[in-house]
């Protein structure tokens, strides 16, 4: 078994070791909670979302530092840098560790919203409640020839 089979066997362990049984959500409306227990929900979305952006910006800086140590790598010196064998690495650490900004973003919009529940600023449309704020958000258009 060469290091990649090791490598395969290592994280299919770390991650059966790390899964949780599977449980049933209950399917309640926003509406149909107290306050309370809106922002307890709020709360706990909040705190999934903060462990798993900074998991995930970990991770990318992570990459990113492995995929340069690799790319100086005397094993590496007559590569051109513009090789895949050598990008790939670092590309993906860049990419994890951007996908990661907007996760631990929504984990702040979220403690707010758990505290607009509370402190009863809401806003009612219809027989929802609907926390009153607002977000930037960001768009761009890619042109595909």
């Amino acid at each position: 078994m060469g290091k990649s089979g090791l490598l395969l066997v290592f994280l299919l362990l770390a991650l059966a070791g790390s899964a949780q049984p599977f449980k049933k959500k209950e399917k309640w409306e926003d509406s149909e909670l107290s306050p309370q227990a809106q922002s307890d929900r709020y709360l706990m979305r909040a705190t999934t979302n903060k462990l798993a952006g900074w998991t995930m910006f970990g991770t990318g800086i992570s990459l990113t530092l492995g995929g340069l140590a690799k790319m100086k790598a005397p094993a590496f010196e007559n590569t051109p840098k513009s090789d895949l064998r050598l990008l790939w690495l670092p590309v993906a650490g860049l990419l994890t560790t951007a996908a990661s900004i907007p996760i631990i973003t929504s984990s702040k919009r979220l403690r707010e919203k758990a505290r607009l529940v509370l402190s009863d600023e809401n806003v009612f449309i219809g027989d929802r409640r609907q926390p009153a704020f607002t977000y930037p958000s960001v768009g761009f258009r890619l042109q595909l020839k």
